[in-house]
C-alpha cells in the first residue's frame, strides 16, 4: 500500500512525501498529528477553517490516508463530506452529521493504523 500512498501524496504536492517514514508509510508522528486534529474537529475545539490555517496539510494527508488504508465504503462517504470543501474555499462550516460520521471512522482507522500498515 505504501506505493499507492507515495503516488497519491506526490500527485498533490511532492513535499507531502516528507510525512512518510523510511518504509513509505505515514510516520507515527504524522498519524498522531492527524488523529489529534481529527479529535479536535469532532469535539469542536477547532473549526475546519482553523485546521486549514494551523496545518493545511491535514486535508491532503487525511484524503491520502483514506485512499490508502480505509475500505471503499468510507472512501465513498467522502462525497457527502462538506467541511473539507468549505475549508478549501476559505469558508468555515459547522460539521454535518455526515462529516462527523466520516471523522469518527477516520479516527478509528488512525487508531488501528499500526496494525493495518504492518499487514501490508
Amino acid at each position: 500500500m505504501s506505493d499507492a500512498l507515495v503516488t497519491y501524496l506526490d500527485s498533490f504536492d511532492g513535499r507531502l512525501l516528507d510525512y512518510l517514514d523510511e518504509d513509505g508509510g505515514l510516520s507515527a508522528f504524522t498519524v498522531s498529528k492527524l488523529r489529534h486534529y481529527t479529535i479536535a474537529l469532532l469535539d469542536g475545539t477547532i473549526s475546519p477553517l482553523t485546521v486549514d490555517e494551523a496545518w493545511p496539510d491535514w486535508y491532503s494527508l487525511a484524503l491520502a490516508f483514506v485512499a490508502a488504508y480505509v475500505p471503499e465504503d468510507l472512501t465513498a462517504m467522502e462525497e457527502s463530506v462538506t467541511f473539507m470543501k468549505a475549508a478549501g474555499a476559505g469558508e468555515d462550516a459547522a460539521l454535518t452529521e455526515a462529516d462527523r460520521v466520516h471523522l469518527r471512522e477516520l479516527e478509528l482507522y488512525l487508531d488501528i493504523y499500526p496494525e493495518i500498515a504492518g499487514g501490508e
